[in-house]
């Protein structure tokens, strides 16, 4: 099991029945949820939000609440699970938390540490085609696990939804 994670702004944390309460408000905003599932682009109620919500931490075998460090606030979640027999990362934030580097600061370094530390020998990072910044991240992502792993490859596959496979 993994301990509370702490970067220099965020604490990141298993995530509990608890925080779904905080959580659930944020996925009202089709901002968060446009990119965020490909079956899911409106959430319009909170019982949905908090269904949805339930099932993503039944669903992955690891899943974090992202929170500001300084007030404990929660911010979004990242989450990872099996996919198909490879590692793959899911990550959102609240609008109002987006462009401000959280979700880099969140989930470079975690993703390195679950992927090495997991029984999986591929790191999958899926997103959307028109999602500029996710782009970006599972680049971050990889160019990191790249420069500590020399001899691992990045898979790039282009369609609507766009892959970044990371392989051992």
């Amino acid at each position: 099991m993994f301990d509370p994670s702490i970067t220099d702004r965020l604490i990141l944390k298993l995530s509990t029945e608890d925080d779904i309460k905080y959580l659930a408000p944020m996925l009202l905003d089709e901002n968060v949820t446009m990119y965020l599932c490909e079956h899911v682009t409106k959430i319009p109620t909170i019982e949905i939000a908090e269904s949805f919500l339930s099932s993503i931490i039944n669903y992955y075998q690891l899943v974090f609440t992202i929170r500001i460090k300084e007030t404990n606030e929660i911010i979004g979640q990242i989450g990872y699970c099996d996919d198909s027999g490879q590692l793959s990362i899911s990550y959102w934030l609240g609008t109002k938390y987006q462009m401000k580097g959280y979700a880099s600061e969140a989930a470079v370094e975690l993703s390195y540490n679950v992927f090495i530390n997991s029984k999986y020998d591929t790191f999958s990072i899926s997103f959307h085609s028109k999602n500029i910044g996710s782009r970006k991240l599972a680049y971050k992502i990889g160019e990191l696990m790249l420069e500590r792993n020399p001899k691992w490859i990045v898979k790039d596959k282009e369609d609507q939804i766009t892959e970044c496979e990371i392989l051992d």
